[in-house]
């Protein structure tokens, strides 16, 4: 194993690296269980297949792209090929899911009743789309951070809070850059999916969203004070209420959101009127 860490694949042995390890062999196997005994029973495995689909995208994509333009760059061998399967196979996995047909058949009542529903009458919705703005905010100040952004409120975030995202190790720079190309356009999307009905993407996307940020939170948040981080990285004593603030909270409501769409998805499904005229 030493032989390996040495020659093969070093930067395993950094913090990112090696929790990523961690969460792979620990809470994706669990997954791997739990869908292999669902199956063998035949029963549905669908949210379960695409939560790990978004947890492992986002895991092995931020491994991917992070060994290449880190401070391992020039480490990277034959070796490095052999993590690209596990990235091709969630993708492939959740495009089949998405694609599959789902076995609930929903009330037209209730679909109608639930469309009829105020955004005021929907205080949970109303707390959703504000944390939604919110990680809008957040999440472009930590892209720009991860940009060498030179501008006071971004560097003074940075310095503050999250010094970790400029380890030259590159993972974490990374991640804050898949949050703000692609989850701030997500969240942007689930502003409105909240705000207007029949938006049926938004129960598959939840959960690929869910996973993909409890896997990419917890890794930061841990990484962040790991002891191969350099403490030059890690979150100063006087900003580490406000770390854990932010990074709980976008660890957290992405968890609360899937649990909403799946908790009354009748207001996510399209009104059986509108599928007529789709279908002439």
């Amino acid at each position: 194993m030493t032989t390996y860490l040495k020659e093969g694949e070093p930067y395993l042995k950094t913090s990112h690296c090696t929790l990523a390890c961690y969460y792979d062999g620990t809470v994706h196997v669990v997954m791997y269980i739990a869908m292999a005994v669902r199956c063998l029973q035949n029963l549905d495995y669908r949210n379960l297949a695409l939560y790990w689909s978004g947890s492992m995208t986002n895991i092995v994509l931020v491994f991917l792209i992070g060994n290449v333009i880190g401070k391992y760059s020039d480490d990277v061998k034959a070796s490095y090929l052999l993590t690209i399967p596990y990235l091709l196979v969630p993708v492939v996995v959740g495009y089949v899911m998405m694609k599959r047909e789902r076995k609930v058949k929903f009330d037209p009542k209730r679909i109608e009743a639930a469309h009829q529903q105020d955004i005021l009458t929907r205080p949970i919705d109303v707390l959703l789309i504000t944390f939604m703005i919110f990680a809008i905010f957040i999440t472009t100040l930590r892209g720009l951070a991860a940009l060498d952004c030179t501008w006071p409120a971004v560097q003074g975030y940075l310095a503050r809070y999250e010094p970790y995202i400029g380890d030259p190790v590159a993972y974490p720079r990374v991640q804050m850059l898949i949050y703000l190309f692609y989850y701030v356009p997500y969240y942007a999307a689930t502003i409105c999916g909240l705000l207007f009905p029949g938006q049926r993407w938004m129960l598959d996307w939840s959960i690929l969203h869910a996973g993909a940020t409890s896997q990419a939170q917890v890794i930061h948040m841990c990484a962040s004070f790991h002891k191969r981080t350099l403490s030059a990285f890690r979150p100063p004593m006087l900003g580490r209420r406000g770390f854990f603030f932010i990074n709980m909270g976008l660890q957290t409501v992405p968890q609360i959101l899937a649990w909403r769409c799946h908790s009354n998805p009748e207001f996510f499904q399209e009104l059986p009127v509108d599928k007529e005229k789709k279908a002439k």
